[in-house]
């Protein structure tokens, strides 16, 4: 075996485990030249592995094995265990080579094997942070410092380019794009910038003060149309033949079931910034769904459909 230095016992004591999974017995000698601990450290590590719930016996003085049967593959995980672990593995292959690394060496470390996972999450395609945008990292460092910056940046009306200070919140993702969350001086409110339209980022010796309600904001939103204020209140009848998926999932901002009628369907709730953060997602689920108020919304929804079918 090679000799490595490894400075943390958890990281010892994973390798014990993947050593057993896959070479089927392990010795405590060669264990302890390979950490560069001694055989009585070893033996307290697989003390504890054994009654941490991964069985093992002993073969011959100083070697051992899993009993018969056992192996890390077999040490099922539990099903929301495992999509939840699904889930990361699909969101950090497009999130950048760190975060994606980063996880790929948890999950190889809690699963033990490489094997293909049951479970598949359809996550949106979007742009890596570490290779199109060469400032990110200076964004992340103002984030956790919580200072301001100074950017330039294109403007999607073909306006040009605007450079300002602001203060940033937040790198979000949604809908395949990144995002800045961030509130620029002087304005209430905040605002949205994607990163592939972001240029010149410098980092200011200037502090702001970190949101307390953001998360909140956050958690309430279900696309990048988002404000901090929602004002507006819809309801929304949903037919018999969809009812049970929202039930059971929230497609709209704040959604809750106000009404069960006897047919099946229900009546539901949200409450909204603006218009854009409901009027596509309701577009989507036509015929099966239907505003009944506020008036202007539900004649914005029709008319949409009247002119679509002009074309």
């Amino acid at each position: 075996m090679k000799n490595k230095q490894y400075d943390k016992k958890i990281f010892r004591i994973i390798s014990i485990l993947n050593m057993l999974d896959k070479e089927g017995s392990v010795r405590t000698s060669e264990l302890a030249e390979e950490f560069g601990v001694n055989v009585r450290s070893i033996q307290r590590d697989l003390a504890l592995i054994n009654s941490t719930g991964f069985p093992i016996t002993s073969l011959d003085k100083g070697e051992y094995r899993f009993v018969d049967g056992f192996s890390l593959k077999k040490a099922h995980l539990t099903h929301q265990e495992a999509c939840l672990l699904s889930l990361m593995k699909e969101i950090t292959q497009d999130l950048g080579k760190e975060l994606e690394d980063s996880f790929k060496a948890l999950y190889n470390k809690v699963i033990g094997i490489e094997e293909e996972s049951p479970y598949y999450i359809k996550i949106a395609d979007g742009f890596k942070l570490d290779k199109e945008y060469p400032f990110i990292e200076k964004m992340k460092e103002a984030i956790q410092a919580s200072k301001k910056i100074y950017l330039c940046y294109d403007k999607q009306d073909d306006s040009g380019k605007k450079c300002f200070s602001l203060d940033p919140l937040k790198l979000i993702f949604f809908d395949g794009f990144w995002y800045l969350l961030c509130r620029v001086d002087h304005k209430e409110s905040i605002i949205k910038l994607r990163l592939d339209n972001v240029s010149d980022v410098e980092v200011l010796n200037k502090h702001f003060v970190y949101e307390d309600n953001l998360k909140k904001v956050l958690n309430d939103s279900t696309n990048v149309w988002f404000k901090e204020k929602r004002q507006i209140t819809v309801q929304m009848k949903v037919d018999k033949k969809v009812a049970p998926y929202f039930a059971k999932k929230k497609y709209f901002p704040i959604q809750k079931i106000v009404k069960t009628h006897k047919d099946g369907s229900i009546t539901i709730e949200s409450k909204i910034s603006f218009h854009m953060e409901l009027v596509p997602d309701v577009l989507k689920w036509i015929p099966y769904i239907k505003v009944i108020s506020p008036k202007d919304i539900r004649e914005e929804i029709e008319n949409r459909i009247q002119e679509y079918l002009k074309k």
